[in-house]
């Protein structure tokens, strides 16, 4: 008994020989061999019968909306400046943070937590607006300016909306609107109508 396991298949009867055919021989050993074609040979073809074109990536809403942010032309900037310098002061921090900053770092200060915040602080730097009419713009470059002075624990910053508190702003001798104060040890030091005028003493 002979063991024909391990050897070539006999051709079939009528077929060209592997003298006669030689790729034939060939194609038809190889189809002996294997029954179906491998996985892997088919999970190329498929994947190189479906091919994905690559798309094109479409500029993000960041990348458009850049300009926003923008700081004007030096003939916009100065008049903007002059005809709104609140406004002009709170698109600068604002081109600067990219972002509107919560007002957690203003305490909103009324006739009952006035005098607490005073004495709770060294230095406490109050803003009087009217939010009602025209000072939110003036109340946003205080709020940025707080975010700025985060580093300095003896400076706290207030806002009082002299709309809701007419007494307290009585009290305090405010005539017009926005006025910043700055107190230390709950005593009034400094009194001005401009937010540059008080920046120099903020950043000492």
């Amino acid at each position: 008994m002979t063991d024909d396991r391990g050897a070539a298949p006999e051709p079939q009867r009528g077929a060209p020989g592997r003298e006669q055919n030689p790729w034939w021989y060939q194609s038809f050993k190889a189809s002996t061999e294997f029954r179906e074609p491998p996985r892997s040979v088919r999970a190329q073809g498929v994947a190189s019968s479906h091919r994905v074109r690559p798309q094109k990536l479409l500029p993000s809403r960041q990348e458009t909306d850049d300009d926003r942010g923008a700081v004007p032309p030096p003939h916009k900037e100065a008049r903007q400046r002059e005809q709104n310098p609140y406004w002009y002061e709170a698109h600068k921090l604002n081109t600067e943070f990219k972002e509107i900053p919560s007002s957690a770092k203003v305490e909103s200060l009324t006739r009952v937590n006035f005098d607490r915040f005073l004495n709770r602080q060294e230095m406490s730097a109050v803003i009087f607006v009217d939010c009602v009419e025209n000072s939110r713009e003036a109340l946003k470059v205080w709020e940025k300016e707080a975010l700025k002075k985060i580093n300095k624990p003896k400076l706290a910053f207030g806002s009082v909306d002299c709309y809701r508190n007419k007494d307290l702003c009585a009290r305090e001798r405010i005539s017009t609107l926005p006025y910043y104060k700055l107190y230390v040890d709950a005593l009034p030091i400094s009194s001005v109508h401009e937010f540059v005028l008080l920046k120099t003493k903020l950043d000492r």
